[in-house]
């Protein structure tokens, strides 16, 4: 966990997790990396930010495994934000979450735990890119040969070394989809922004559409850029304003503008 503290705290001052895609610690706090720039501008508006990357990476004969249990990561995720908001000494702060990809499907099952137990409630959330269920991603003849012969899944390449998902995680990852894990469900006010690519091959657009109305989002909080697939650049320009105006307490939740 990598814990942002703006130059000025405030004891009401807001807090944000991110949860990034399939990469490292290290790689996720690079410079250009896409939830360091978001958790470093959030910073900079007074807003504290938690960086949690979820996965381990096991390296065998110039390949990269990825090793994860996202139930297990949506249950500790709450503990860090609590130890974060002690740590701090934040008084009530309105809590903020962001995923990117198949982190999404962690949020979904954090989302759901704090609708039924109370705890630590996030106001607002945004979802980059999401992966939203097995049935949604790649294609279905890709989805056979990974289900059928067990092959790896490539989630990219990373200083020429490939990374892979083990073909043990698929059987798990077959039963993961947004409307089972979202089945019951109520928004109760959150405030919800979604950014995707209208020609995302990953994950599919139009379910990308329905996850968005699913968790409550107005139309004007989801983003679909045409000509772009499931790599999104500078996100920052869309997910930092959003956050501030909705978890500030100031600011009006509305009109989330860009920082151009």
């Amino acid at each position: 966990m990598i814990l942002y503290v703006p130059e000025k705290p405030e004891k009401n001052s807001p807090i944000v997790l991110a949860l990034p895609g399939c990469i490292t610690e290290e790689e996720a706090t690079r410079k250009n990396a896409t939830m360091h720039k978001i958790l470093e501008g959030l910073r900079q508006q007074g807003i504290f930010g938690i960086l949690h990357a979820w996965i381990k990476v096991k390296k065998k004969d110039n390949q990269e495994t990825c090793d994860f249990d996202l139930r297990e990561t949506a249950i500790r995720a709450p503990c860090l934000l609590e130890d974060a908001i002690h740590c701090c000494e934040l008084k009530a702060p309105r809590i903020g979450l962001i995923t990117n990809s198949m982190s999404a499907l962690i949020g979904n099952i954090m989302l759901t735990n704090t609708a039924r137990d109370g705890r630590l409630t996030p106001k607002s959330y945004a979802s980059i890119s999401p992966i939203t269920g097995w049935e949604y991603f790649l294609n279905e003849t890709k989805r056979k040969a990974f289900e059928e012969q067990r092959e790896k899944i490539l989630t990219g390449t990373f200083g020429r070394k490939p990374r892979f998902i083990a073909a043990e995680k698929i059987p798990f990852l077959t039963t993961l989809d947004y409307k089972k894990q979202l089945d019951g469900y109520k928004p109760n006010g959150i405030n919800v922004m979604t950014l995707s690519g209208a020609n995302d091959m990953i994950s599919r657009p139009r379910e990308t559409v329905l996850y968005h109305e699913k968790l409550g989002g107005l139309s004007e909080d989801l983003i679909q850029f045409e000509g772009l697939g499931h790599f999104i650049p500078n996100p920052e320009k869309y997910v930092v304003p959003f956050m501030e105006k909705t978890l500030k307490v100031s600011n009006s939740p509305t009109s989330h503008q860009p920082c151009i």
